[in-house]
């Protein structure tokens, strides 16, 4: 379960090129300011009384994040609710939460970030957290974070764009051991996490002004790169398309529109005509398995309509207009909250929230609402271990 519904949309804002991959090693993260106070995990776990019984196998929790703080929710499977603590001090203007698995266990640790800094908060299985690490330098609005497992360990690294320079830290069980990655820093490079190769370890493209650089784990640098104008805004959206493993991407920039690029042996790809109605900021694209035949599929919700696009597994789809809503009208969250292998969506428009599955017949139904508007909250996702 740990493919986590948050894909790393990233635009290019350009300065100067992404250096090579460096060596240098520090046993710390780059700071040299004294630790800071973040907000720390110590709301206490809910009763043992108030739990309900056990999802099979691994699903998908959320915190709700607004204005007033965040809010833990952990899926009951039918689309309800269990309240689980509320963080006053954890607002969209206050924090903002990475998710990710940091020490193999299959649930959803988080690093908080605050202007205080940064701190890493590790699931402890029964609803929250107990290991925790800060760092002063990674504060909030300065940063920008992508985690990924680029060794194939299970075990997220978190690659980190500062101000300077951007780092790969890899978790040792206490904290980061950092290493300097590449000399461009905050709007000058952006990162997109995807296994195009199907070795099982995660890829980075790596964008930078005029061009953009697929980095394979264990590979060569770079593998690919594709160039692109100084002033161009492009966006990878990767998603296995197949089923197999290997990550199929789509590229959305101002020129082209949309082009979808199939991963074929070798390191190859396969190239379909460009939509050139689907250019960047005019489309918005949300993946996961909508039908539960292992096959990633596409939520496109464009200056028309919102569509599914079913995959068949050969690069063609079954598409069905779902939504008349249009691009920024309503917006997709992608989670499995019964762990059945069927993603569902959160879909929120002006009205609220509202947590659809598919039907039998292939129509999107509604199983129960959230109480957030369009604007009015961010929706972090993944196993939380309440009652795993």
């Amino acid at each position: 379960m740990m493919r986590l519904h948050a894909m790393i949309l990233l635009g290019v804002w350009g300065c100067k090129q992404a250096t090579e991959p460096g060596t240098e090693t520090r046993t710390t993260p780059p700071s040299t300011q004294p630790a800071p106070t973040p907000p720390s995990p110590t709301e206490p776990t809910p009763t043992a009384t108030e739990v309900p019984p056990q999802l099979p196998g691994d699903h998908d929790d959320v915190i709700v994040s607004t204005e007033a703080g965040s809010q833990w929710l952990f899926a009951v499977g039918d689309g309800t609710w269990f309240e689980g603590p509320f963080r006053d001090d954890l607002g969209t203007a206050d924090a903002e939460l990475t998710p990710a698995d940091f020490d193999g266990d299959g649930l959803v640790d988080l690093v908080v970030t605050t202007s205080a800094g940064s701190e890493v908060w590790i699931a402890d299985g029964v609803g929250w957290y107990d290991t925790r690490w800060t760092d002063s330098g990674t504060r909030l609005g300065e940063a920008l974070l992508v985690p990924s497992d680029v060794d194939g360990d299970g075990q997220s690294e978190l690659f980190v764009v500062a101000p300077d320079a951007w780092y790969r830290w890899t978790w040792t069980g206490s904290g980061f051991d950092s290493q300097l990655f590449g000399g461009s820093g905050l709007g000058e490079v952006a990162l997109t996490s995807g296994d195009f190769d199907g070795d099982g370890s995660d890829d980075l493209v790596i964008t930078s002004m005029g061009q953009s650089q697929f980095v394979y784990s264990g590979g060569t640098f770079p593998a690919l790169t594709l160039q692109h104008g100084d002033d161009l805004v492009v966006d990878f959206v990767p998603f296995d398309m197949e089923g197999d493993g290997d990550d199929d991407v789509l590229v959305v920039d101002t020129t082209h529109g949309t082009q979808f690029w199939g991963s074929g042996p070798f390191g190859h790809w396969e190239m379909a005509p460009d939509r050139l109605d689907l250019p960047v900021d005019s489309v918005q694209y949300d993946v996961g398995d909508i039908d539960g035949d292992g096959r990633e599929d596409l939520v496109i919700t464009t200056v028309a309509a919102v569509s599914l696009y079913l995959s068949r597994g050969d690069g063609t789809f079954d598409a069905d207009r779902i939504d008349p809503h249009v691009l920024g009208e309503i917006a997709y969250t992608v989670l499995d909250v019964d762990g059945d292998g069927s993603d569902e969506l959160l879909s929120t428009t002006d009205e609220g929230t509202a947590l659809l599955t598919m039907g039998e017949a292939g129509a999107m139904l509604e199983l129960g609402t959230l109480p957030y508007a369009l604007g009015q909250a961010t929706f972090t996702i993944g196993d939380l271990g309440y009652w795993d």
